[in-house]
């Protein structure tokens, strides 16, 4: 074993901040013994979730997903996520243009942020990922302040002309 320590530290290292904490999964399995009617599955952290969400597609779809039935490596779930994903946010941008034309791009995108914060923080908070350091809020901040500039100045150019 001391021949791979280095390896597994590494490994070690690179899965905690990833991980979950061991009190949620202990809260999780002392409601499965607690509860009077106690679920069938305990479904623990962000990554299972989505695990249990792939496992509960069409096998052709899986099986498309990870490349078995085509003989290599294709993506079409990457494919569907990508055109849901391009379809919600061309509706978004459709919405956000109508709705600049009548009160204003700016207060249509302080809205939109507004609302966006209120629902994704606790959604962020219930998640129990690490809090990110200094240089990662950062670059978030910049990341979202331009992304916010982005979109009044879009909305303000698709206003029409006074």
């Amino acid at each position: 074993m001391a021949l791979y320590s280095a390896t597994v530290a590494s490994l070690e290292a690179g899965l905690r901040p990833h991980g979950i904490s061991p009190e949620r999964v202990a809260k999780a399995i002392a409601h499965a013994l607690t509860s009077r009617r106690p679920r069938t599955r305990y479904v623990v952290g962000l990554d299972a979730s989505l695990t249990r969400l792939v496992q509960r597609l069409p096998d052709r779809v899986r099986d498309a997903s990870s490349g078995h039935v085509f003989g290599g490596p294709t993506n079409v779930l990457s494919v569907f996520f990508g055109f849901m994903s391009a379809i919600v946010w061309g509706a978004g941008d459709f919405a956000g243009g109508i709705a600049s034309r009548k009160t204003g791009a700016f207060r249509v995108v302080l809205f939109a942020e507004v609302v966006g914060l209120l629902v994704l923080t606790p959604v962020a908070l219930s998640v129990g990922e690490a809090i990110p350091d200094s240089l990662s809020w950062m670059q978030a901040a910049l990341a979202g302040g331009l992304g916010t500039l982005g979109l009044v100045l879009l909305y303000h150019a698709w206003r029409p002309a006074p």
